[in-house]
């Protein structure tokens, strides 16, 4: 069983737009800016490089459903805060 919800599945789908089933840097920051639209390139850079664990410099399903997970709870925790 699959641990990616159909909310993840979906966001990857819409994005995915090259058809590799992988999201390039700027696939993955028109997505990630619709979750957090406080987030930097260089920062996304970054958090892609951590996720990226077969280091092609594209982030599989997988791959971005953990960095997906980790920037939802960072932004709840800014909001929080706030």
């Amino acid at each position: 069983m699959s641990d990616i919800s159909p909310e993840v599945q979906a966001l990857f789908d819409q994005h995915e737009l090259s058809g590799d089933r992988q999201l390039d840097f700027d696939e993955l920051y028109n997505l990630i800016t619709k979750v957090d639209s406080t987030i930097t390139e260089d920062t996304l850079q970054e958090l892609m490089d951590s996720f990226d664990t077969n280091y092609n410099d594209k982030l599989s399903l997988n791959e971005f459903s953990h960095l997906h997970k980790m920037v939802v709870e960072l932004k709840k925790e800014r909001e929080a805060k706030a």
